[in-house]
């Protein structure tokens, strides 16, 4: 299957969201600086983004039949190739079609999950506020 190095990609992706998101939710529960003086909207709303975002990659590795917790496990092309084939017989379809499809839902889950982890990590550091807009700093911010 030639699409295993894309799909393989994708997984890793997905992972590398959950632990973003994890540390998104620790600093967000933190009380140490620099997140010491962030306001519980701000908190609530960072875990809440990251929550999301560690859901979609979970789902985005589902797309293609692998747990995100056996994402490093080996045969995994075996497993995914397995999946396509038995989702592709319940709706009377072809391998083919069903890969195109089930990866490219993998991919637009995983972006989605990305620019989530993303935007909580900007509105965690004080880059852009809860409704998406930059926050400018002057010159004294970054001493």
């Amino acid at each position: 299957m030639n699409e295993i190095t894309q799909i393989n990609g994708r997984i890793k992706l997905a992972v590398q969201v959950t632990e973003r998101a994890a540390v998104v939710i620790a600093n967000a529960q933190s009380d140490k600086w620099p997140y010491s003086s962030l306001n519980h909207s701000t908190r609530i709303f960072c875990a809440i983004l990251a929550a999301q975002a560690r859901e979609l990659a979970e789902r985005a590795t589902k797309q293609v039949g692998v747990e995100l917790k056996d994402a490093g496990s080996e045969g995994l092309q075996a497993t995914v190739e397995e999946f396509l084939a038995r989702s592709a017989g319940l709706v009377f379809t072809n391998f083919e079609a069903m890969a195109t499809a089930r990866i490219a839902s993998q991919n637009a889950l995983t972006t989605m999950a990305l620019d989530l982890v993303a935007r909580a990590e900007r509105v965690l550091e004080g880059d852009e506020d809860l409704n998406g807009r930059e926050i400018v700093h002057g010159e004294l911010y970054y001493k």
